[in-house]
């Protein structure tokens, strides 16, 4: 039977597409440990690190904040509230309807879209003190841009020149700094409480980091990670619900008691009153996901579980 790998050239690299849930399987369980399939040797070989900063990426210190406090159910139920009251707040700001119609028009709903992921995010991210300033949320959005640029640039410069492609995005990091810098002196200092003891990603950034110019860099890679993946899913997910006829009305429907005290994003079957629109969004996301798969660089040959006689080579990826 024909194999259900196969490799394409991508660039310089050879990527080894694997489709098999066994061979999948072996990439899911190596996942913590890096020892056969590394994101780490992928990331850097894509040039990640003039996104990060060096010293970020070699420490890895913005995935294994994120894993370690969004793998947490209880902060992750405590961010929901945190995330209703931006979208309220937000929607107040900006209505997608003028008060008292049924109906509007917008040029752009994309654009619409990407300043309200970008308010919610940096509202969950800095935390209540000025995470709405204007100058702040469209650096967010421009680093988003620029970061995206930079990689295809270093892409076509040599190595010694690849400090060119992250002139823009340092350019990004300073006017962060600025803004964040009053505001990250006063959390540190006086440790500063949120309403109902709603959690701040910026307090654990502070927490495992001494500089706060650091901090700052943090903050907009952490910010840059959510919005590069839910600026393509939200709004996808958005607009195949309103083309589907009658899904719309049915997901109102399905969330009339729907609250965030009873969602449960880690255990789907404990909150019945979203799963329509769950379903909905992870129907979305399989068709137009924001990535193509786990992307590793493997680290030694892989034998395929699902067929051993076929050995994955060292150097090449894995997705």
């Amino acid at each position: 039977s024909p194999s259900k790998s196969f490799g394409i050239k991508l660039a310089s690299m050879t990527h080894f597409v694997i489709t098999d849930p066994r061979d999948l399987e072996l990439m899911k369980e190596d996942n913590p440990y890096e020892v056969k399939f590394s994101l780490h040797s992928f990331l850097q070989a894509i040039n990640f690190n003039i996104i990060t900063k060096k010293v970020n990426f070699d420490s890895d210190l913005h995935t294994k904040l994120i894993r370690t406090h969004l793998s947490d159910p209880a902060t992750v139920a405590a961010f929901s509230p945190v995330i209703e009251e931006a979208s309220k707040t937000f929607l107040e700001r900006n209505p997608l309807v003028v008060k008292g119609q049924t109906t509007g028009k917008f040029d752009s709903l994309n654009d619409w879209c990407s300043r309200y992921i970008t308010f919610v995010t940096s509202r969950c991210i800095v935390g209540p003190e000025g995470y709405d300033n204007d100058e702040l949320l469209q650096t967010f959005m421009k680093f988003n841009d620029d970061a995206i640029k930079a990689m295809g640039l270093s892409s076509l410069l040599p190595t010694f020149l690849q400090f060119l492609a992250a002139k823009q995005i340092n350019k990004d990091f300073d006017v962060v700094k600025r803004i964040l810098a009053p505001i990250i002196t006063a959390r540190r200092s006086s440790g500063l409480k949120t309403p109902k003891n709603q959690p701040v990603f910026l307090d654990f950034i502070i927490e495992a980091v001494e500089d706060n110019s650091r901090v700052s860099d943090l903050v907009a890679i952490v910010v840059w990670g959510g919005l590069v993946n839910l600026q393509s899913t939200f709004t996808s997910t958005l607009l195949d619900i309103l083309n589907e006829p009658g899904l719309q009305t049915t997901i109102l429907s399905s969330l009339k008691s729907a609250t965030s005290e009873n969602l449960n994003t880690f255990s789907p079957s404990s909150s019945p009153q979203w799963k329509i629109l769950r379903s909905a969004m992870f129907e979305s996301i399989r068709l137009s996901g924001p990535i193509t798969g786990p992307a590793r660089i493997l680290l030694s040959p892989v034998p395929l579980a699902s067929e051993p006689s076929l050995t994955l080579p060292k150097g090449k990826v894995a997705t």
